[in-house]
């Protein structure tokens, strides 16, 4: 099946952007509903992951760390929607009900992957400031002990 997909988005009377998208779906799809909303649901986890822990190194935190001071998490959520996209849209077109735990856990590697690089990306022109390296190593350790506990939570292998 294909769902043809289009919205704008506007500031008052302006059009700012629109986009119209083509969705396609595998065979069986609307036997898989359950699981499509898994795979939608553990990908804006890994989104929040990632922009809460760089919004942690962002922060900092008073009286023991200063924090980066650069809204660092805006643009890497942003990146995140646009760089997860095509791994979405793969994912809805080769969705298998009945192997669905590897395709999840391919998935869910992808996009895991993903927001590791882009974590790196965000705090790459901070990490050789002194005074900065501990808001990173905050956020760092952050985001990997809550992808622990992704990986425990969704029963897959995470590295």
């Amino acid at each position: 099946m294909q769902l043809l997909v289009g919205g704008y988005r506007n500031k008052q009377a302006n059009v700012i952007e629109r986009r119209h998208e083509l969705f396609s779906f595998s065979p069986g799809w609307e036997e898989g509903g359950e699981q499509l909303a898994q795979l939608v649901q553990v990908g804006l986890e890994i989104k929040q992951l990632l922009r809460g822990s760089l919004y942690w190194a962002v922060k900092g935190q008073k009286n023991v760390f200063k924090g980066l001071g650069v809204k660092v998490h805006e643009p890497a959520e942003a990146r995140f929607y646009a760089l997860s996209e095509p791994v979405v849209h793969a994912s809805l077109r080769e969705l298998d009900v009945s192997a669905f735990q590897a395709q999840k856990a391919t998935f869910i590697a992808r996009l895991v992957t993903l927001a590791r690089q882009l974590y790196e990306e965000a705090i790459a022109p901070y990490q050789h400031d002194p005074e900065l390296i501990h808001a990173i190593a905050a956020g760092r350790s952050k985001f990997h002990k809550e992808l622990a506990q992704l990986k425990e939570t969704h029963h897959v292998d995470v590295h």
